[in-house]
This record gives structure tokens, C-alpha cells and sequence, in this order.
């Protein structure tokens, strides 16, 4: 299976990024934290025809540091560790559990309103448990627990509120990917993991530029 796709959104956006910082001398620039709780929809092609649905829980938190461009735009460089719990009905998914940890970019409007999109690579980390019976293929494995690792590829859209300076709340969808190994042999027989995330997002930044005010005398 080609893995080349997993570039495809984020190329553009940091090409975009390096030009924009070759331009701009003066940006201001502060750390920023996000912290997130998701709900989620896991997909899994049960056969030709018919997709089973997951409905899921879990969070994150990023790390970022954001660069103003100008008053109305900013360009965030960050590191995303998420954690997904697949739930109430897992068994047909085929995964109990993921967690990613990635890199990319984030791109948003300033002010009050704060549209965003953004995009990741990483690595994924998906996990199931096996019955007492063991896990068809997987020797000594009854009652264990099995872990694969794979490319991960996220991209989504966000919305946030600035509720108050250096504080923002809002939302965020994203569509995930990660490539694990299938137990049939041969790396053509890969296949992709993926799930939609979707829920809250607290922002809060520390050394957000200061706003300048001037006032005329009369």
C-alpha cells in the first residue's frame, strides 16, 4: 500500500509556513496549551458494502508556539499526544484503544473568532484485548493485550471563542489515520485504522502580544 498520502495536507501547509516566516521579521509569538476532550466515530469496512460505526471517548493535549502574523492571522508549529477509547461495540471495530503522537501546523484568524485548520504526522499506537481462547494468528495470547504501531496522519477544522486575553474555548473535528500491519503477510497487505474525533478544546496562551491602544487628545 502507498503510504505517500499521509504528506499530501501537510506539505502545502509547511511550505506556506516557511515563506511566511522568510517575510516576516517581526511576528509576535507566544507558548500556547491545548487541552481537548473528544468523542469519536471509529470506521471499519466490515465488507464491500457495509461500514461499522464505533462511538468512542478520550482527549489530548497540544503543545505549540504561535506566531502573529499581522493582526488578524497567526501560523502555530505543535506537538499533539491523543488518546482514544473505542466503546460500545469495539469488538466489530477491531480496536479497543489509540493513542497518536504527531507534529504539524496549525493555521487560524485571531480575534474574537478564531476559524483554524490544521494537519499532523505522526506515529499511531492502537491496542485490542484478546479472549481467553487467544487472538487468531497471535501465538500465547489468550487474555493478553496486543499493541501495534504505525504512520499516523490527522487533519481537521476548528473554532474557537477568545473569552477572555490569553483564554479560548471552542471546537474542533478531525479525521485520523494510522497504517498498521495486517497478520497476513506482506506489507501490501497494510491496512488503515481510522476514526473521526470531534469535542471541546481549551486554549491558553502565555505571552500573548499585548494590544496598543492610542488615544487622541483634543
Amino acid at each position: 500500500m502507498r503510504r505517500s498520502f499521509l504528506l499530501a495536507p501537510i506539505v502545502p501547509a509547511l511550505a506556506f509556513a516557511l515563506v511566511t516566516f522568510a517575510q516576516t521579521k517581526e511576528a509576535a509569538a507566544g507558548t500556547e496549551l491545548d487541552l481537548n476532550l473528544n468523542l469519536g466515530t471509529a470506521l471499519n469496512q466490515a465488507n464491500a458494502s457495509t461500514t461499522r460505526v464505533d462511538f468512542s471517548l478520550g482527549g489530548g493535549v497540544g503543545l505549540g508556539y504561535r506566531f502573529h502574523v499581522g493582526p488578524w492571522l497567526y501560523i502555530q508549529p505543535e506537538l499533539t499526544g491523543q488518546y482514544m477509547q473505542f466503546g460500545f461495540n469495539s469488538q466489530d471495530v477491531g480496536y479497543d484503544r489509540a493513542g497518536t503522537l504527531a507534529g504539524g501546523l496549525r493555521l487560524g484568524l485571531g480575534g474574537i473568532v478564531q476559524p483554524n485548520v490544521f494537519g499532523h504526522l505522526g506515529v499511531g499506537f492502537m491496542g485490542y484485548d484478546c479472549t481467553a481462547s487467544g487472538c487468531p494468528g497471535v501465538a500465547n495470547s489468550a487474555n493478553a493485550s496486543v499493541f501495534e504501531m504505525g504512520p499516523l496522519m490527522d487533519i481537521g477544522l476548528g473554532l474557537d471563542f477568545r473569552l477572555i486575553p490569553g483564554f479560548t474555548l471552542g471546537a474542533q473535528l478531525a479525521y485520523n489515520s494510522v497504517i498498521v500491519p495486517s497478520p497476513a503477510a506482506g506489507a501490501d497487505a497494510d491496512y488503515a485504522a481510522k476514526w473521526f474525533s470531534f469535542g471541546i478544546k481549551a486554549g491558553f496562551e502565555f505571552g500573548q502580544p499585548r494590544r496598543v491602544v492610542y488615544v487622541r487628545g483634543y
